[in-house]
């Protein structure tokens, strides 16, 4: 205790913890691995392994890493988002967001202002005037930019929204 200034939540025997600007994974007992690492992304549960992936920046670019701390494929990016499940993992090169598979393979070049990565077959995306839309998994518009945010979707398609600044309300989508 008081060891990491930020831990979090374990997964098998490891959880990321970060000490003096630095990320680490470390053991039960707190025992740092060697490898260290300038971000680590956690997701909505506090964990570093995200669908067997770990999505962490060395050296100014985010990489992805299996659970052996090996990369995967030579994928780099600016920045990332987590990887809420396999469909696309939202990523940043320059100002524009994409998405790529967990192996790293680029699936839409950059193109959005700002992405979320897929949850439940959904991502939303930014456009260049700061309003949110969905696409599907076909990378196809299914609502329109109208919103100021919008979140990952549950199972139920539903997702928070924001249409107004400094509110947020849960709205239930119908798609066909």
């Amino acid at each position: 205790p008081g060891e990491y200034e930020i831990a979090g939540s374990f997964y098998g025997e490891q959880a990321a913890a970060f000490k003096d600007g630095t990320w680490y994974l470390v053991d039960a007992a707190g025992n740092a691995s060697a490898t260290a690492f300038e971000d680590i992304k956690m997701d909505l549960y506090n964990c570093h392994i995200q669908n067997g992936i770990i999505l962490a920046k060395e050296n100014g670019k985010y990489h992805m890493y299996d659970t052996e701390l090996q990369r995967i494929g030579d994928f780099s990016a600016d920045d990332v988002d987590i990887c809420i499940d396999l469909e696309g993992i939202a990523f940043k090169k320059g100002d524009l967001w994409g998405f790529a598979d967990s192996q790293g393979n680029v699936l839409v070049e950059p193109a959005y202002a700002g992405a979320k990565s897929f949850a439940n077959g959904y991502a939303a995306v930014c456009n260049a005037d700061g309003l949110w839309g969905v696409i599907n998994s076909r990378y196809e518009l299914v609502i329109d930019y109208a919103y100021l945010s919008v979140s990952y979707f549950s199972s139920a398609e539903t997702s928070w929204v924001s249409t107004f600044e400094g509110t947020v309300q849960l709205m239930k989508f119908m798609f066909e």
